[in-house]
């Protein structure tokens, strides 16, 4: 029971809100009958958040993830595509095409994407003081349903660090520390052999 307590409800609606709307375009579009249109529906809703859910993307507080959640989303839509695309040529929808289907879950996963990352534009950037931040303080309390906003970065003590290894890894994590707001630690410097770095 913990878990479903844990799940994200709000972005769980946000995402069949959207997949709703990109699929009816599509049933509109090819004219499908209301069979073909009911069927087609539930199979790619059932899918496509079975797959979300079994991935963790759910579970997931998107204000303080970073590529890895992104990734995982990106992951778990391209294997909820497959599925989907091997179970709705299975069941012989009538008109659905492999490329509708390619259409279909490419919007879907472009438009989720983008709401989660303007959902953490906006948590990190709103604020009182300016007109931009206003817009994005607004948006953060539609997209959260939290009325009252304060972020905790203002009351951690973060710890400075030093990184070791100034390649492609050691940047990320520094990108990583830096982006994340309740990080307890800054990176300070890098410590490396090569002189290059």
């Amino acid at each position: 029971m913990g878990f479903v307590k844990r799940l994200r409800w709000q972005l769980i609606i946000y995402d069949l809100l959207v997949w709703t709307l990109i699929d009816l375009h599509y049933i509109i579009y090819e004219q499908l009958s209301s069979y073909d249109a009911i069927h087609h529906f539930l199979v790619t809703i059932l899918i496509t958040l079975g797959v979300r859910l079994l991935f963790g993307v759910y579970y997931q507080v998107w204000r303080y993830g970073g590529v890895q959640s992104y990734l995982r989303l990106l992951v778990a839509d391209v294997a909820s595509f497959i599925i989907n695309t091997v179970v709705v040529m299975s069941l012989d929808i009538n008109k659905v095409a492999f490329e509708w289907l390619l259409a279909l879950a490419g919007l879907n996963t472009i438009v989720a994407l983008g709401m989660r990352m303007c959902y953490r534009y906006a948590y990190k950037c709103a604020s009182e003081e300016t007109l931009r931040g206003r817009v994005m303080l607004f948006l953060f309390r539609v997209f959260s349903g939290n009325k009252n906003f304060k972020r905790r970065e203002d009351n951690i003590k973060k710890t400075k660090v030093g990184i070791i290894g100034a390649g492609k890894i050691g940047v990320n994590l520094a990108e990583e520390l830096m982006n994340n707001p309740t990080s307890s630690y800054q990176p300070a410097c890098f410590l490396d052999l090569s002189q290059e770095k």
